[in-house]
């Protein structure tokens, strides 16, 4: 037996230890330790490299404005099919997107106010009141409500705020959260509310509230489309009365209609003039220029409903009992419409795009139509559309372009309706397709 080797063994026995102990150490510390730091900086070089591209997109985005729109989340050029950025302004739905070319940033307006964008979707600067702001048509005067009271301002759009913030009454009686869903018709100079279950007029001048002796209903579709303008009618003991009130001078211009009379809708064709369907078939123009009414036409058999002013205002939808046809305003004539569809939307002064469900696969589709003209299939997949009547389609002037959203996919055509392509697919549906437009402020 070797004794040496025995009595040496404590020595070998440390040496052993000391050994696996640090190599298992070593092991650790390259196995666990240096990975994570190698991921970090792999973690790293990718932020640099997603930041680059990034940052070259946004470079080039100037360049293609009236090009660029916003289907659903996402940020598409309809010139290339690209998808830009997905989520692009982090899930917000504004009611409008303009592009300021002097900052380069994007301005989105929301129902309770604006924000401000860079170009990567992220968030600049944002001009919102908790209660909501109201701002005019001409971008330079906002309202809202504090402490009970109404409030006028002006705007500084470069740095992104109010200026001059003043209270416009003292009455304190004002409910604070509901004034901008409560509000019925603004102007730069009044304002009517409903508050605390009657209607008012506020003077923005002298701050004077009073009683509003009218009856205001409907007023999403009866007011004019800057707010300015209510049109109305009340009947009596010698028939309807209808009747136009201007919330900045407080004038109401009327029109007897006669006994056995109705108004059986309204459409404003632009901030300035209204069309009446009086009694299912006659069709009175109001004219707010000249504060005037005019007994314009009759239509040849009586309607339900006037909707859709084309482009130029020229022809109006009207829909009757499963039929529909196109009122030429100017020529006081109707134009039948023969096609099946279900939902139409205008895509130039005198063609609509339209819809059909149905599984006949001879009628299924997307269709457009010239007036006085046979309807021609484009898609033979419809484009989407919502019960309220709108459709996923978005005309583009100023490229000559429509495009319009199917199930899975988004195309494009000229604004003749015809040339259609898929230029993008989609995973799910798109309802919502807004453009870029132009800052003009």
């Amino acid at each position: 037996m070797n004794w040496r080797l025995i009595k040496a063994f404590p020595k070998y026995a440390i040496a052993l230890a000391a050994f696996v102990i640090t190599t298992g150490l070593f092991a650790y510390w390259w196995y666990f330790l240096r990975p994570a730091s190698d991921h970090l900086q792999n973690l790293q070089k990718n932020d640099v490299a997603r930041g680059e591209e990034v940052g070259h997109k946004v470079a080039l985005l100037p360049a293609k404005m009236g090009w660029l729109v916003q289907v659903e989340d996402d940020l598409y050029d309809i010139n290339t099919g690209e998808l830009i950025f997905k989520n692009w302004l982090g899930g917000e739905t504004p009611l409008k997107l303009m592009f300021d070319s002097a900052s380069s940033k994007v301005i989105a307006r929301f129902e309770r106010g604006f924000k401000r964008y860079n170009l990567d979707g992220r968030v600049d600067a944002t001009l919102v009141k908790s209660n909501g702001l109201i701002v005019s048509d001409e971008m330079d005067v906002a309202i809202f409500a504090d402490q009970g009271d109404v409030w006028k301002a002006g705007i500084d759009w470069r740095d992104f705020k109010l200026t001059d913030e003043a209270r416009a009454t003292s009455i304190g009686g004002f409910q604070d959260n509901y004034f901008v869903q409560n509000l019925v018709l603004a102007s730069k100079s009044a304002l009517v509310v409903r508050n605390m279950n009657q209607l008012v007029r506020v003077n923005l001048g002298s701050g004077e509230v009073a009683p509003l002796p009218l009856r205001i209903n409907d007023a999403a579709v009866r007011r004019s489309p800057d707010g300015g303008v209510f049109m109305g009618d009340q009947s009596g003991a010698g028939g309807t009365t209808l009747y136009a009130f201007d919330v900045a001078t407080g004038q109401v211009k009327t029109k007897e209609l006669g006994p056995q009379t109705g108004v059986t809708g309204v459409l404003w064709l632009d901030k300035d003039r209204c069309c009446i369907l009086v009694n299912a078939q006659f069709i009175v123009v109001y004219d707010r220029t000249t504060g005037s009414f005019e007994q314009h036409m009759k239509l040849p058999t009586r309607i339900q409903q006037i909707a859709l002013p084309s482009p130029s205002k020229r022809f109006v939808i009207a829909l009757g009992n499963g039929s529909a046809g196109f009122v030429d305003l100017e020529k006081k004539d109707v134009i039948t419409l023969t096609a099946a569809v279900q939902n139409l939307e205008w895509i130039d002064d005198e063609a609509v795009i339209m819809a059909n469900t149905t599984m006949d696969s001879n009628q299924r589709g997307t269709w457009v139509m010239k007036l006085k003209q046979n309807a021609n299939r484009v898609s033979t997949e419809p484009y989407i559309f919502a019960d309220s009547g709108k459709g996923s389609v978005l005309a583009l002037n100023q490229v000559g372009l429509v495009i319009f959203g199917t199930l899975n996919g988004l195309f494009k055509m000229n604004l003749g309706g015809t040339d259609a392509v898929k230029f993008a697919n989609l995973q799910r549906p798109a309802m919502r397709l807004m453009p870029i437009e132009k800052w003009e402020k």
